[in-house]
């Protein structure tokens, strides 16, 4: 693996027909699930073709829908044009692009004209199927909030209640134990440096947070 790392960094994507090459001879799961994560990551035809390629072998799915998530126009063209063919991949590869239109149909529609030939009529038909099975459902079956959001309209600001004339029983005091004001000011836990120490700090705004968590801590 230090070797493909190499290999990889020095050469780039043009590495792709070996890294293939590899992932065909090598037996661990580990080691294959390495090669296929770099072919994901590799921003060329030649190494989305190779996962496309290897649809139907073990481990090659999450890595192939990860270069979908990654480079999802090139996903569109090499899934359409694997799907549209007679190999042993077609089957595979048309539920992996019927799966990536459902998550970008307005890619679809507008990558149309770049393909050519079967590929591009399959997917002009898998538009229609998708249409036909999800209509654009009309205003009348749908719920007015959806119809007509309330987040959309001119809305009547509500003027707050307030009750006059409410005042507190007990009035707000701030009250010590004995001995307890005492006793917290001569606390060097709290201000050890003195409190008119941290009373100039705090003016001149060089006080530490560190400090003035310590004395928030301390109460």
């Amino acid at each position: 693996m230090e070797v493909l790392a190499t290999l990889v960094d020095g050469i780039g994507p043009a590495v792709a027909p070996a890294v293939a090459g590899w992932l065909d001879d090598v037996e661990a799961a580990d080691a294959k699930r390495r090669l296929l994560g770099v072919l994901a990551a590799m921003p060329t035809d030649e190494a989305f073709a190779a996962l496309v390629k290897r649809l139907n072998r073990p481990y090659v799915g999450p890595s192939l829908i990860e270069a979908m998530d990654r480079y999802p126009r090139r996903a569109l063209r090499l899934l359409a044009t694997a799907a549209s063919g007679e190999s042993r991949v077609a089957g595979p590869a048309d539920e992996m692009l019927q799966r990536h239109m459902a998550a970008h149909g307005e890619l679809a529609a507008a990558e149309l004209l770049s393909l050519g030939g079967a590929a591009r009529e399959l997917v002009e038909s898998l538009m229609r199927s998708a249409s036909a099975a999800y209509p654009p459902a009309p205003p009348e079956a749908l719920p007015p909030v959806l119809v007509d959001p309330p987040w959309t309209g001119k809305r009547t600001r509500t003027k707050p209640i307030v009750v006059a004339g409410l005042h507190p029983s007990v009035p707000t005091a701030l009250a010590w134990l004995p001995g307890e004001r005492e006793e917290w000011l001569a606390s060097k836990d709290v201000a050890p440096l003195g409190w008119d120490a941290y009373a100039r700090f705090r003016h001149e705004g060089t006080m530490q947070w560190q400090s003035m968590a310590a004395v928030f801590a301390a109460g």
